[in-house]
């Protein structure tokens, strides 16, 4: 494999976040051993809570908590409410990444306008 250089430099030390996905054993092992984040995608908050049962044990192993790491996840509903966001805070989640499937600016705006006013503002008081 060719070698491969990297400029500018990150600026965050020792390095960037390191995200890793999946839900298989294998790829949970390699967020307990590797990374610094665990985001999942377009799994309900049952699936997400079974992967941090499975990781637990696996962080455990190397001399690490779930405390090391943050949980993303990226639901692909564009309606998703705000129950939902609670479910999945529950089940671990730290962050939300919202997918648009806007496909001009005035509906980037909308969905923006929506999601601030049904789920951002709401969610400051959870």
């Amino acid at each position: 494999m060719p070698s491969c250089e990297l400029y500018p430099k990150p600026t965050q030390k020792p390095h960037p976040p390191i995200y890793c996905g999946g839900e298989t054993v294998a790829a949970l092992r390699r967020v307990a051993t590797h990374c610094n984040d665990w985001i999942t995608v377009d799994n309900s908050p049952e699936v997400i809570k079974a992967g941090v049962d499975k990781l637990k044990p696996l962080l455990d192993d190397v001399e690490r908590s779930l405390s090391d790491i943050k949980i993303h996840h990226a639901p692909f509903d564009p309606n998703i409410e705000l129950d939902t966001v609670k479910r999945y805070r529950d089940a671990g989640v730290n962050q939300i990444v919202l997918v648009t499937r806007s496909t001009n600016a005035d509906e980037l705006l909308r969905d923006l306008d929506h999601w601030a006013e049904r789920l951002v503002e709401p969610a400051k008081n959870m």
